[in-house]
């Protein structure tokens, strides 16, 4: 249902821009003839009906496809209405408000689209209710009407004359009208009947309760219904005098009344637009010809710029429109990876982290954690987190991750806890990462071990604090501290219960790009806990928040959280946030890492004898 949803919304916007085009065009023509203005609701008609068009480069369409069909599943959600300065807002909302989260187990667009799809039938539902119960009680009515003539019948309980029926139109007239009016009322009816009007108004209001979330469509409706009675009353006095054509107005104002709801039948006689089409039928000229081939130009030029879709750009750019970077796989998801660039990369200015989905990986390509890969894009970038980049041309596979058996559970990216894997100590006697390691990476440095009973067993664990060096720092470990392509570990080993360390969770970090990252270990009511917080700050928006933990069986038990949002332009009082945080650290709370933005230090971390507290870290912070 979702799919047919998001078919529905496509063709109702592209649809819009043909109805807006039409509408103009109707304003431009107004001395054309009602039935070519007729003509062009049946252009929108066929473009709300055909699921496919044909591509076309005179197309006026921005985008045949403004919401894609995987948004839900997407990981940087977005629209592309083929305008700009349409696009911006909209997928600045999207990006804040329904990309997928890191402590979100579903993304909010697949939760949301399958509610929004539930209203939209509801609301054809009872569109088509309001109908078929309108159309029983109109039956009701005229069930004790009688014959007056073939295809006639009169009634005493209606007001107006109309017609009513599909395979067997019948008028029916009120038994109160007069023999002279009854002449230009059956002359009126049976132009509805030889213009097929009887099919066309039931079509419509079936369209309309199709795509009743479109304002556009509502309005398409009503304007339909004003002109097929405007070309009818224009077919019949096409002919008459001046003297005739004043009779047959007074029988539309003597048969006028308002009808409160729009109606799919009957087609009624004074019921709408009937001051219009007074002064219409007393002001009516015989259209010169070259009126009536501008507006069949105008309603020709309409239809193939307005049913047609945009040509799709199918030719790979020149090479000074594309980009390139090598990345590191990170996490392997279900339908997508995260890839980290390599130091150096132009992309770390915009983001730490990228998503690459399925549909772009090489033929045949099996991903593992640490495999390089080289990615060629159209240079856009969505800077949300994880960061989309905008049109992906290649990923070509430069070499596999060392580790093979490395974990691809498909976790949430952020929230993976690493299976428990055997390890042992490397040459430089350092415990050797379990994830694969990067191409680049010469080897894996200690900065920090410390002992804390994160599992709750009564039994100290190994936390493990590490930092990658790269072969371009020859080692140095000051200078690739504070280096922005940094990358490291905090793990945490069993060491008591098994003859191998066995690793029962990791948290792997970058240097921030939108705001800062805190891991703290502390000690509450004699137990431990990891205090974890993210203080996220982009594109004029913040999130802010914390979590508190330990592990068991691999797995992370959370016995406090906070979050907090807000503009930064408008900052929000973040007291209560910070005391849920202060709450949990004190004298005994050790900072494990931290990443900042904007500070001298990109990287913060008590590093083997230093314990850096949160204060002294706070205070370096200010």
């Amino acid at each position: 249902m979702s799919t047919l949803f998001l078919k529905i919304v496509n063709m109702s916007i592209t649809a819009s821009w043909l109805i807006l085009a039409a509408v103009a065009i109707r304003l431009l023509i107004k001395k054309a003839p009602r039935r070519i203005t007729c003509f062009l609701w049946m252009i929108v008609a066929l473009r709300l009906v055909i699921p496919f068009s044909f591509e076309s480069i005179f197309s006026l369409v921005p985008s045949a496809e403004p919401i894609p069909a995987d948004i839900a599943a997407a990981s940087g959600p977005a629209v592309s209405t083929g305008l700009t300065f349409i696009d911006r807002p909209i997928n600045a909302v999207i990006s804040d408000s329904f990309a997928p989260a890191i402590e979100r187990s579903a993304n909010p667009l697949q939760v949301l689209i399958p509610v929004l799809s539930a209203v939209w039938v509801g609301g054809v539902a009872a569109i088509l209710l309001y109908a078929f119960i309108s159309y029983l009680r109109i039956k009701k009515t005229v069930a004790a009407s009688v014959i007056l003539q073939k295809g006639v019948r009169i009634c005493d309980d209606i007001k107006s004359p109309f017609i009513l029926g599909l395979t067997r139109p019948t008028i029916y007239v009120p038994s109160t009208i007069d023999a002279g009016a009854l002449e230009s009322v059956l002359a009126h009816e049976n132009a509805h009947l030889s213009r097929k009007d009887h099919w066309w108004k039931p079509l419509g209001f079936l369209l309309l309760a199709i795509y009743w979330f479109n304002p556009l469509c509502w309005l398409s409706y009503v304007l339909l219904c004003r002109d097929i009675e405007a070309a009818c009353d224009e077919k019949v006095i096409r002919d008459m005098d001046r003297e005739a054509k004043a009779a047959y107005s007074q029988v539309l104002l003597d048969l006028s009344f308002n009808r409160k709801m729009i109606a799919a039948c009957p087609l009624a006689f004074g019921e709408v637009g009937v001051k219009e089409r007074v002064k219409g039928v007393l002001n009516y000229k015989k259209p010169a010809f070259w009126i009536i081939a501008v507006a069949v130009v105008g309603c020709t030029v309409v239809a193939v710029c307005f049913l047609t879709n945009p040509k799709r750009k199918t030719d790979t750019p020149p090479e000074s429109q594309r980009t390139s970077f090598t990345a590191i796989v990170s996490e392997v998801n279900a339908g997508t990876l995260l890839v980290t660039p390599v130091a150096g990369s132009e992309e770390l200015r915009s983001a730490d982290s990228f998503t690459v989905p399925a549909a772009n990986y090489p033929e045949g390509y099996e991903p593992l954690i640490g495999d390089k890969l080289e990615i060629e894009y159209d240079g856009y970038i969505l800077e949300i987190y994880p960061a989309s980049l905008g049109k992906i041309y290649s990923v070509k596979l430069i070499s596999k991750g060392e580790n093979p058996t490395a974990s691809n559970s498909g976790d949430v990216p952020g929230e993976s806890t690493g299976a428990s894997n055997d390890v042992s100590p490397d040459e430089s006697g350092v415990l050797g990462d379990p994830i694969d390691k990067l191409a680049e990476i010469e080897r894996e440095i200690e900065i920090n071990t410390c002992y804390y009973d994160l599992t709750h067993d009564g039994n100290d664990e190994t936390i493990q604090v590490t930092y990658i060096a790269f072969d371009d720092f020859d080692g140095v470990i000051d200078k690739a501290l504070f280096h922005n392509g940094a990358l490291g570990y905090v793990k945490l080993f069993d060491e008591m219960h098994h003859a191998k360390p066995e690793l029962l969770w990791y948290r792997d970090y970058a240097v921030a790009h939108v705001g800062n990252v805190q891991i703290f270990v502390t000690t509450v009511d004699g137990k431990d806990y990891l205090v974890e917080t993210d203080l996220g700050i982009w594109q004029g928006d913040a999130v802010y928040k914390y979590k508190v933990f330990f592990i068991e069986n691999g797995e992370e038990q959370i016995v406090d959280s906070g979050e907090i949002s807000f503009d930064t332009e408008n900052p929000a009082d973040t007291t209560a946030f910070f005391d849920g945080i202060y709450s949990w650290i004190n004298d005994s709370s050790v900072l494990l890492m931290a990443t900042d933005i904007g500070l001298e230090n990109d990287v913060y971390f008590s590093r083997g004898l230093d314990k850096v507290s949160p204060e002294t870290y706070y205070s370096q912070k200010k």
